[in-house]
């Protein structure tokens, strides 16, 4: 079983891509039941990986995974096996006004692609280190200051795919291809590009076309009181007229 403990605080300044305020991970990647999915990747270098099985993870774990003669090489039949780490984040107990603030930007849109991006250790130097990048289409956004975004933007999160493993913090499930979400999100600062942003600021479009939270473990936080029993619409514009009373625009 492979375990490896995270300094995020080291990798994030070593990568240069920066992180939430005030995140801190602990503990260890723990093995998991693995998620059904169909594997299928193509390499386009050697430190980024394109990843259509982000789009293909289910929430119900694969009853059996079917050993095979190469570990070391996945398969299109393959569940690749959840690894999770312990996370400790900040402003899980912040009411929605304090939430928007602190992180200054609000968008709606759809994720149109995901890449993994691997990066070296600070130790090892190898590109151990692995992180997703989710390109969302932007359709309607607020900011601090009424900032204007690009059409797209790019988020980054902790975790993905590398060889037949998928890491992913807790309470932190990878952006799915696809998908609409309404995020909270902190921008980038001048020297980096990548937004980043907490999981208990983030609603999907469920299937029956309700927003819902992210991952069960924030079913008791502001943002998933707010838009409890809503459709996704509604819920949407909910948050946006919040946000512009709290200043973003």
């Amino acid at each position: 079983m492979l375990v490896k403990k995270r300094h995020l605080a080291i990798l994030a300044v070593a990568a240069g891509i920066g992180l939430p305020a005030g995140v801190a991970l602990r503990g260890t990647w723990e093995d998991r039941a693995a998620p059904q999915a169909f594997v299928a990747r193509s390499a386009t270098s050697p430190s980024e990986q394109a990843s259509p099985v982000h789009s293909a993870i289910a929430s119900t774990p694969a009853p059996h995974v079917a050993p095979r003669a190469n570990a070391s090489t996945p398969t299109a039949y393959d569940a690749p096996r959840l690894i999770v780490q312990p996370a400790r984040w900040p402003l899980v107990g912040a009411d929605l006004p304090t939430l928007i603030r602190s992180q200054g930007v609000l968008v709606s849109g759809v994720v149109t692609a995901s890449r993994t991006l691997l990066l070296p250790d600070p130790e090892t130097g190898e590109l151990d280190d692995v992180y997703t990048v989710s390109t969302i289409s932007v359709k309607r956004v607020v900011s601090v200051g009424g900032a204007q975004l690009p059409g797209e933007i790019d988020v980054i999160q902790d975790g993905g795919l590398k060889e037949d493993s998928l890491f992913q913090v807790e309470g932190d499930p990878l952006l799915v291809v696809g998908a609409e979400y309404v995020l909270i999100l902190d921008p980038p600062a001048a020297d980096k590009k990548f937004f980043t942003g907490l999981p208990f600021g983030r609603t999907q479009v469920a299937a029956d076309g309700n927003a819902k939270s992210v991952d069960p473990l924030w079913a008791d936080t502001a943002l998933a009181s707010a838009v409890a029993g809503r459709d996704a619409q509604q819920a949407e514009n909910t948050l946006f007229e919040l946000a512009q009373t709290v200043g973003l625009r």
